[in-house]
């Protein structure tokens, strides 16, 4: 027999918890109705928001990224700590190692690093201070410059910051039977009360916002660059209803693939978006204007420069 305080089998919210849903969906509520009665006014509040958190706390996010990478370091290096398994000591990997990238990428990188794969390189050869105060913005000199750049902002430092919250989340959801929430990485701190106190109701709030923003953010430009895309190949300028249409897919293309679970949608999505990035990387290879050996000597290059300079990477402000 159902108690009252049971959860309701057929409620449109299902089981949720109140203190984690409400603060998030007032926030955002308040958010898209500012949004949607004064677009500038909003764009102008969000924008200065950003400015100032990028002047006064620069500083705490390069040191948080260091900080990260070298605790993974240390971890990875660590006799006790880098065996450990995030799984029962017998258990086998569920995902193949092609698999489980192609689901990191796709999760963590995505759109993003489609958009701005290209786009970031050029916009460092005309913009980034390195490169201007070299005299070398536009100039092909200034291209291993602005590649390394890229490298920085999305080859080293961005993982380990997923490394230390995948460790913390991972290891008390699957060696103490957590669930799969924010807070449980507090495990450590709090023990078995780490999803019920106030603190880890705050982890969670504040994970609950970062991700639909972020989410938000990649639809965004997902729809911003594939119109862009209509317009240069096939000289189509989409209006507001073959925007909508776009970003209509990506919703649908994501519930489909959630709802059928991680070891089929979204694996097979992964995989199949693996196999297409890896064939349009050799189709550019060995297809593309650009000679094989410049691109190899490129590479070396910019590794070698992005190695040696290595510190200042971590701490660079611009």
């Amino acid at each position: 027999m159902e108690s009252a305080n049971d959860p309701k089998k057929f409620s449109i919210l299902g089981n949720y918890d109140n203190k984690i849903f409400w603060p998030v969906a007032i926030l955002y509520g308040c958010i898209i109705a500012y949004a949607i009665i004064d677009p500038s006014g909003a764009g102008a509040t969000f924008s200065s928001i950003q400015r100032f958190i990028i002047a006064h706390f620069s500083w705490l996010i390069l040191l948080t990224g260091a900080s990260a990478i070298f605790f993974s370091v240390w971890m990875a290096c660590s006799s006790r700590f880098a065996t450990v398994k995030l799984g029962a000591a017998d258990e086998k990997p569920e995902f193949s190692f092609f698999a489980w990238v192609a689901m990191l990428f796709c999760a963590a990188l995505g759109t993003g690093f489609v958009i701005f794969g290209a786009a970031e390189p050029l916009y460092h050869l005309f913009t980034a201070p390195t490169v201007m105060d070299a005299g070398s913005a536009g100039a092909v000199r200034g291209v291993p410059e602005a590649i390394r750049l890229s490298v920085v902002n999305w080859g080293l430092f961005g993982w380990p910051l997923f490394a230390v919250g995948g460790w913390a989340i991972g290891y008390a959801a699957y060696r103490h039977n957590k669930p799969l929430r924010t807070s449980t990485g507090l495990y450590g701190l709090l023990g078995e009360r780490c999803n019920d106190t106030l603190a880890s109701k705050a982890v969670d709030v504040l994970a609950a916002i970062g991700t639909i923003g972020g989410v938000s953010m990649m639809i965004g430009l997902g729809v911003a660059s594939i119109s862009y895309a209509f317009q240069i190949l096939f000289g189509i300028e989409l209006g507001a209803t073959g925007k909508f249409s776009i970003m209509l897919c990506f919703i649908l293309t994501y519930i489909i693939s959630t709802s059928t679970g991680l070891a089929r949608g979204m694996r097979y999505l992964s995989e199949s978006n693996g196999y297409i990035t890896l064939g349009l990387l050799f189709a550019v290879l060995i297809l593309g204007a650009t000679p094989f050996t410049y691109v190899i000597n490129m590479i070396m290059q910019v590794a070698g420069e992005f190695l040696f300079r290595l510190p200042q990477n971590l701490l660079w402000t611009d």
